[in-house]
């Protein structure tokens, strides 16, 4: 009865391909994100002026009468 110790051996390379494949998935996925956050701080950072950073002149209190 060979084939009742088969079964264990090959979940346990079917496991160890998964463990694989997960280990490359979170190294590709780490080497982008570190690749893209690179580009990032190369670019010019030539950005619009924004409405919201623009400073309101300041206005003078209403007197009371």
């Amino acid at each position: 009865m060979r084939s009742s110790g088969m079964l264990p051996q090959m979940l346990m390379k079917a496991l160890y391909v998964l463990l694989a494949l997960s280990i490359v998935a979170i190294v590709a996925a780490v080497g982008a994100m570190f690749w893209r956050l690179r580009w990032h701080l190369q670019r010019p950072h030539i950005t619009p002026p924004s409405p919201v950073l623009e400073v309101a002149p300041e206005q003078e209190p209403v007197e009371k009468m």
